[in-house]
């Protein structure tokens, strides 16, 4: 363990939070340490040596449109695309195929475990649309018999014609995200839901044989109560959904925080701890510090809506999606779908910024990821790597267990501290070389 020192940490986690792309979970390393990166063929070389050692690899496709922007949301990238946009969808569309073929043919007969469409709204898409993208999906892409194919909704465009889009693309699982079901919360926030019709569309989506459905909350939203939050979760989990997320508020690259808006990071908190409590009293399963409550922990996808925990590789498709070659390769598109659709007519790849991997860096993503959730299991670790976590990390873990942070439970060490983990497991754990990298990239203004 090299030392770093306090104000350097503290500096270099204050430029990930705010440069982190908030629709994917933490890596290492860390998105402000990425560079600029556009070779096609070290991107296709890289996959084709991840296909070799990595059995399970998901496929995530971002729609970044959203009928409108909500002042909470820091998704990046999102744009507003009124009723009359169906052009701007289907340029965008027509972008996303090219990048789907250029991939299709690095994969070849590859099975991926996962598919994943994110945003922004992908429901804003059209019945029509819907039902092309997927179909585009299948032409150029294999997928496993027991495969996930995950759709993220918001209720207010999941009519019945939709639904049966989604049906007939073989999609197994629907996010569906309310965030609150409070009409002045929702008025403030600027979101487009209208929740007297959002009880209705849980039911349709239940008759049209969707087999998992998600429901999505958030704790601590502006202008939302303790008390309007718990009743929230009360009323979606009177519903009995397969699985529910509470997020956690953070005004972070929000509209809010730009307005000047501030709210309670403990308010949030306390929140989202009575929230899992309620959820766990109404016969809710929830481990650790993960958000995710379910009916069935026995089920393979336990941790809810998302496919993308842990050590899996992502092939991330559309305008700021993000991606992880095994041990090879991060990177991201550009986040502007404008200039991702140019390149791609171009046939230029629209890949922004990337960083090379190795062992090393997995093994730290393992450890940091772990205990964002928690707890870090030796067991998972020999699994994945074939190494022990005591002697590979000797120094690292003392440094934690010394300073109150994690203590040892059998097979794992879990967290004491949540409140100090991000610092001093990334004290613990960051290389010298990415903090460089992360002061280079915001002094080149990056």
């Amino acid at each position: 363990m090299i030392e770093i020192s306090d104000p350097l940490i503290m500096s270099a986690l204050k430029i990930i939070e705010r440069s982190r792309p908030t629709s994917t979970i933490p890596h290492y390393p860390p998105f402000a340490a990425w560079q600029p990166l556009e070779d096609k063929k070290k991107i296709f070389a890289a996959w084709k040596e991840t296909i070799k050692q990595r059995p399970s690899i998901g496929l995530n496709i971002h729609i970044p449109f959203c009928r409108s922007v909500c002042s909470f949301c820091n998704v990046e990238p999102r744009q507003a695309v009124k009723s009359g946009g169906k052009n701007i969808l289907s340029d965008y569309l027509n972008a996303l195929r090219k990048e789907i073929k250029m991939y299709g043919t690095v994969f070849g007969d590859f099975e991926f475990s996962s598919l994943y469409v994110g945003g922004g709204t992908p429901n804003i898409l059209t019945p029509v649309q819907i039902r092309k993208l997927l179909a585009i999906v299948d032409e150029n892409f294999k997928f496993s018999v027991n495969c996930h194919r995950f759709f993220e909704v918001n209720p207010s465009f999941l009519n019945e014609n939709r639904l049966k889009a989604l049906k007939a693309g073989k999609v197994t699982e629907l996010g569906i995200g309310i965030q609150s079901l409070d009409d002045e919360v929702i008025r403030k926030s600027g979101r487009t839901q209208d929740n007297s019709s959002v009880r209705r569309c849980f039911k349709n989506a239940r008759k049209y044989g969707i087999p998992r459905l998600l429901i999505d909350l958030i704790a601590g939203l502006p202008g939302q109560s303790e008390k309007s939050f718990l009743k929230d979760v009360k009323t979606v989990a009177s519903w009995k959904p397969d699985d529910i997320y509470l997020g956690e508020f953070s005004p972070v690259n929000t509209a809010f925080e730009r307005s000047g808006g501030k709210t309670s990071d403990d308010k949030a908190v306390l929140s989202l701890k009575k929230g899992l409590s309620l959820l766990k009293a109404m016969g809710y399963h929830h481990r650790g510090r993960e958000s995710y409550a379910t009916l069935n922990p026995r089920s393979q996808n336990w941790r809810g809506f998302h496919p993308f925990f842990g050590s899996d590789s992502i092939l991330g498709l559309g305008a700021g999606a993000v991606s992880h070659a095994w041990g090879q390769l991060r990177y991201s598109n550009t986040p502007d779908w404008k200039e991702y659709a140019a390149k791609l007519r171009a046939n230029v790849s629209p890949v922004l910024k990337g960083s090379k991997l190795d062992i090393g860096s997995e093994m730290i993503n393992f450890m940091l990821s772990s205990f964002e959730r928690g707890w870090a299991s030796k067991k998972e670790f020999m699994v994945e790597f074939g190494e022990s976590m005591d002697e590979h990390f000797k120094d690292e873990l003392k440094y934690l267990l010394d300073g109150g942070i994690i203590e040892g439970k059998g097979s794992r060490y879990c967290v004491r501290n949540f409140d100090r983990i991000s610092y001093f497991s990334g004290k613990a754990f960051f290389e010298p070389k990415i903090i460089k990298k992360i002061f280079k990239t915001v002094l080149q203004g990056k």
